[in-house]
């Protein structure tokens, strides 16, 4: 359970059916069912803190990322990790998925990056960098050709999924 030693520190929810997730300081992800008022499922595997988690449209899959650097794929009706990404050098601060559940995006900590995730393929397929510190928000348009970010540099950014560029930046 989460205490004050361990402090939740991320939570999203999910649709259909009610799940609720939320990631803490002891590097457990919680499944939560809202209807029973109760946890579900505990996933683990993060050995560190876990900063974000979110939940695909489809209610499919659950992703949470962690101070290990590491973001997780979930497989929430099967209860087990699908797939474990590796590529930012520090805590992954913040997740999301597109629409479609082709995409997955991560925002590092100390390195500043916004990674643009395969989910088919299972590889990195592009690596947005323009912050010039933390990325602590992501998250697709509804038609997925847009990604915004935003940082602890005060600046959110726009970036072109299909280009694999940036596409402004609100300063």
């Amino acid at each position: 359970r989460h205490t004050r030693r361990n402090p939740v520190t991320g939570v999203q929810t999910c649709a259909l059916p009610i799940w609720l997730a939320s990631g803490g300081a002891d590097g457990a992800v919680r499944l939560w069912d809202v209807d029973r008022r109760r946890e579900a499922h505990r996933f683990e595997g993060h050995t560190g803190w876990v900063s974000a988690c979110g939940f695909s449209a489809d209610g499919r899959w659950l992703a949470s990322g962690g101070s290990d650097g590491t973001l997780r794929l979930w497989d929430v009706a099967g209860r087990c990790e699908a797939h474990r990404f590796e590529g930012h050098t520090s805590a992954v601060r913040a997740c999301g998925f597109s629409a479609d559940g082709r995409w997955l995006a991560t925002g590092g900590e100390e390195d500043g990056t916004l990674r643009l995730w395969d989910l088919a393929g299972r590889r990195e397929a592009h690596c947005f960098e323009g912050h010039a510190g933390r990325v602590l928000a992501c998250g697709f348009s509804a038609d997925g050709r847009w990604l915004a970010s935003g940082g602890d540099d005060g600046a959110v950014r726009l970036w072109d999924v299909a280009g694999r560029c940036e596409g402004h930046s609100f300063e």
